[in-house]
């Protein structure tokens, strides 16, 4: 129950983005108010989590997630470092930075700022590097 309780914060924000009730429901799941076996709950959460990932997530679900995030700095941002994440989350919106920029922005934040919470979020590393491809080269330029 240990791990599954971890592995349900670290993905908070990851799940946040695909469906915030879905999420309510699995952190209620892992909660087990009901005093359920650790089987029953494992089960649960398993069809929680296949009915959480069985949609894309879209572009308003995402920017609640960076919302949230952000909520974290807001008050420790200069105003010239909040108009460039506004910048940044703009272009997000009209196509010209993708989602990832974003989320490394607020990386560097979590870092600088040394929130512990956010730090193994893995909405930040949603899967091995080894996967990530460079879709633009900048080889135009």
């Amino acid at each position: 129950m240990k791990e599954l309780v971890q592995f349900h914060t670290n993905n908070k924000y990851m799940f946040m983005g695909y469906n915030q009730t879905t999420l309510k429901t699995m952190g209620n799941i892992v909660a087990n108010h009901n005093h359920h076996t650790a089987l029953e709950v494992f089960d649960e959460y398993e069809i929680q989590l296949i009915k959480l990932l069985s949609k894309e997530q879209s572009t308003k679900k995402r920017i609640n997630v960076l919302t949230h995030i952000y909520g974290y700095f807001k008050e420790s941002l200069s105003v010239g470092e909040k108009e460039y994440y506004f910048a940044n989350l703009d272009d997000y919106l009209n196509g010209k930075k993708p989602y990832s920029s974003i989320l490394s922005l607020l990386e560097s934040w979590v870092i600088r700022f040394d929130q512990t919470y956010l730090k193994n979020q893995t909405i930040f590393y949603p899967y091995p590097k080894e996967l990530i491809t460079m879709l633009d080269s900048g080889k135009s330029l």
